[in-house]
């Protein structure tokens, strides 16, 4: 979903980088499951990575000749970039602390109790720093700091539950705030929307957009039926069965404060009429723009459009369907498993 996004709705460089930190973050997860890896890293992956290697540089020496050089961060793509690069290097940090260390013996030297207090300190002052931004790809990226810090948790309570619900949230999170995220980016680009204020009557103009979002917040929230609860109804068992039960307090005041954060967003889009003059319209491949105050259904772009819902859509099914044997909640019990030995 990632791929047809970058690929159709976006030239920037920044793209590939994405694509490949997500593919970096599950390939260490997979290898960390002990899910055998050479047949499908040597008959594949090694010649799709030399061929898109090959591929991404030709293309970005064709738009530097061509006097268009867009190599750097767009303001669309920046807090998608950190997201996924955030993913890669927490799944990194986790697989190289356990070799090295190995979790038991990070506990008996004392230091995973300070940075499960960091982390919750973490927790709660990036849904604190989310909760004062107006613009809404910053509020998404201070929310991304807070549930970064809940994989850390997890890691830190030293329990089967714990580490299981910190291991999956990289990729509960990752559905839920690549969703988010995909559609702030479809509200800038049809409307020009790039602040809470300009929200009201989304609803009208951008249902499926806006379905998605409301579906992403209620799984950031923690909602029955979201990757969300799941992830958080682990962690509160795995904070029980440990030495730290406080932390329980910690995740139901990170959820509080995440409902304050995305229901004014929900709201704005479901329940006030479009503003008049906050709204900025403008039209892209595919989009029909709309006059100020006018409320108009928008026609987003089938390329950008797909993937968000798609998104959206795996972000339900992934908590629906937790308890199959391929989902990623068995999967990180495997990893956790391991983990814990």
């Amino acid at each position: 979903m990632i791929l047809v996004w970058l690929r159709l709705g976006s030239v920037d460089s920044g793209g590939a980088f994405q694509s490949g930190a997500v593919l970096a973050g599950a390939l260490i997860l997979l290898r960390s499951a002990g899910v055998p890896l050479d047949r499908l890293t040597g008959r594949w992956l090694r010649p799709l990575l030399i061929v898109g290697m090959i591929g991404f540089i030709l293309t970005g020496a064709l738009i530097v000749s061509l006097g268009n050089a867009r190599l750097g961060w767009s303001p669309e793509w920046s807090f998608a970039a950190m997201l996924t690069v955030e993913i890669a290097l927490t799944a990194g940090i986790v697989r190289v602390v356990d070799d090295v260390y190995g979790i038991y013996v990070a506990s008996e030297l004392g230091v995973l109790t300070p940075l499960l207090i960091v982390a919750c300190l973490t927790i709660l002052y990036g849904s604190y720093q989310a909760l004062r931004r107006e613009d809404l790809k910053k509020r998404l990226a201070y929310s991304t700091v807070s549930h970064v810090s809940y994989v850390v948790v997890g890691i830190s309570l030293v329990t089967l539950a714990g580490t299981t619900r910190g291991v999956v949230h990289l990729v509960h999170q990752g559905l839920m705030k690549i969703a988010l995220f995909f559609c702030a980016g479809l509200f800038a680009e049809a409307l020009g929307i790039t602040k809470l204020s300009q929200m009201h009557g989304l609803g009208r103009r951008m249902p499926w957009t806006s379905a998605a979002f409301t579906v992403g917040a209620f799984g950031m929230i923690g909602l029955p039926v979201t990757a969300g609860f799941v992830s958080k109804w682990m962690l509160g068992l795995g904070a029980l069965e440990s030495e730290h039960p406080w932390v329980v307090g910690v995740l139901i005041a990170s959820s509080l404060l995440n409902a304050m954060y995305f229901l004014p967003a929900v709201y704005h889009m479901w329940f006030r009429d479009p503003a008049d003059q906050d709204a900025s319209p403008a039209t892209s491949g595919g989009s029909t723009a709309a006059q100020p105050g006018a409320t108009v259904v928008m026609r987003e772009p089938a390329s950008l459009l797909v993937p968000t819902v798609i998104t959206a859509a795996a972000s339900v099914f992934v908590g629906l369907a937790a308890s199959l044997k391929f989902a990623p909640l068995q999967i990180a019990r495997q990893v956790a498993e391991g983990v814990l030995g």
